[in-house]
């Protein structure tokens, strides 16, 4: 999991079905994270008996710098970790990986502020199901 996560960042491949359980992976693990982050809240809550702004505001004043940092932290990870991924998948199929991960982000990011989110969004999944269904180049494995 390290290894396919944030190793072999500039050779490294992935086939569809083990491209598609790291996806999974990771996504189920930033669920848990964010699942997490409303856990603590819950229980502050609970622990300030039920009034949710004191509960906020106690937690804000207590963890603010370092709670945004693991955060920031975290989804920096994430994105590193769901790039690193696509780049992989596209290696396999033959194309030059991060490159062209770039080359989706600026295309995805264009499309969001110029069209749409939801188009953004939409070309996003097109793009997922492309990586998914494309096999790989069997030609350019070495």
């Amino acid at each position: 999991m390290i290894r396919a996560f944030f190793l072999d960042i500039a050779n490294g491949r992935l086939t569809r079905l083990p491209f598609l359980g790291y996806a999974l992976l990771a996504n189920i693990l930033g669920l848990l994270f964010i699942f997490g982050i409303i856990a603590v809240i819950a229980g502050a809550e609970t622990l300030m008996g039920g009034d949710l702004q004191e509960a906020q505001a106690a937690l804000r004043k207590a963890f603010s710098v370092p709670l945004l940092a693991a955060i920031f932290g975290f989804f920096g990870i994430a994105v590193f970790v769901s790039l690193n991924l696509a780049a992989k998948r596209i290696r396999d199929i033959g194309l030059p990986g991060w490159l062209t991960v770039l080359a989706i982000a600026v295309v995805t990011i264009s499309v969001s502020l110029l069209v749409s989110e939801t188009a953004s969004q939409t070309l996003s999944f097109a793009t997922l199901v492309a990586l998914l269904l494309t096999p790989s180049n069997l030609m350019n494995k070495g």
